[in-house]
């Protein structure tokens, strides 16, 4: 589960809304709130940040630039990170074993 505190800087009420009630809609979404920003939380399985983004930008609602542009970014970033080693095998990676003795 993910939690996302998501900045406004431009979109109407309408706009807003009908994100609100898109995001509800969506598979792996648990929870939208909006209160001054928006509250998204979801299942990183099912749905990512990105697509989020992708249906603000549809409604035309704008998330803030700046440090909270990075922000989003990095966590695009986490979240792609994580779902490649979902994906990757438990005892594939060499840093899932303690190393062994050198002889």
């Amino acid at each position: 589960m993910k939690q996302r505190v998501l900045k406004i800087a431009h979109g109407s009420e309408p706009a807003i809304a009908r994100l609100c009630e898109r995001l509800r809609a969506s598979p792996g979404v648990q929870d939208v709130v909006v209160s001054p920003c928006l509250r998204v939380d979801y299942e990183l399985r099912r749905i990512s940040l990105a697509h989020i983004e992708a249906m603000a930008e549809e409604e035309g609602v704008r998330f803030r630039a700046g440090l909270h542009a990075i922000a989003r970014d990095f966590w695009k970033y986490l979240e792609c990170n994580e779902l490649a080693n979902a994906a990757a095998p438990a005892n594939g990676a060499c840093c899932n074993r303690p190393p062994g003795r050198i002889r």
